[in-house]
């Protein structure tokens, strides 16, 4: 062999080694944009359940949603596919990433294992609830029983904790994920800018948060 000679790359190294800042770049786009803005207006939206007349105004915003135009479109283009980019990769990056806190532990490592752990949950549960409510649930008549039916499935313990968990971790998850998307894209680059964003993540996961509990409670009740 020459001395000139040269190696091909490892058949291993495909799209995701060659594209993966790429594709890093994207899946922290996605978790705020689209996606984080869905979780946003889904709490605000299930908010409308609470107070005096409650069923009443949930009932009304969930006949609005789905009446809007183009609404399959925006669900696809903008929940669905997002949602499955996103969930698969981050399954991915979750499964490849080395957990170094118990060895190391530093808040930062902690808040690693804690960003994928509530990732995968975050991912599994809203596509059962995705599953649950808009596709089971796909009636007509489901307008006008948005909240009843929600009202009966938190009947169930089971569900209803479910629910809790699954909306505390993705209140988590996207609170964490904002700070980390303004490093990736060099929105924050000074330690006090970083600082000031982790303090605007926990302000934003604890507000999505109480939003969710709040209304969690209201369906139950």
């Amino acid at each position: 062999m020459s001395s000139n000679a040269t190696s091909a790359p490892p058949a291993a190294a495909g799209i995701t080694e060659k594209h993966h800042f790429l594709l890093r770049k994207l899946h922290s786009l996605t978790g705020i944009v689209p996606l984080g803005a869905f979780f946003v207006e889904h709490m605000v939206s299930n908010f409308s359940a609470v107070g005096e007349g409650g069923a009443e105004h949930y009932n009304r915003t969930v006949a609005f949603l789905r009446g809007m135009p183009f609404v399959l479109g925006l669900e696809i283009f903008m929940i669905f596919l997002p949602l499955l980019f996103h969930g698969v990769l981050g399954m991915w990056i979750a499964a490849e990433g080395r957990i170094t806190a118990p060895n190391y532990p530093k808040a930062r490592n902690w808040m690693y294992v804690m960003q994928r752990a509530t990732g995968v949950i975050t991912f599994i549960f809203v596509v059962f609830h995705l599953l649950q409510f808009r596709f089971h649930s796909h009636e007509a008549a489901f307008e006008t029983i948005a909240f009843q039916e929600v009202q009966k499935l938190f009947q169930s313990a089971f569900w209803f904790v479910a629910y809790l968990i699954g909306v505390a971790a993705t209140a988590f998850h996207l609170g964490n994920g904002v700070p980390l998307f303004c490093i990736s894209w060099g929105i924050t680059v000074s330690p006090r800018a970083q600082k000031c964003m982790n303090q605007c993540g926990i302000a934003v996961g604890l507000g999505l948060f109480v939003l969710g509990m709040l209304s969690a409670f209201a369906f139950r009740a």
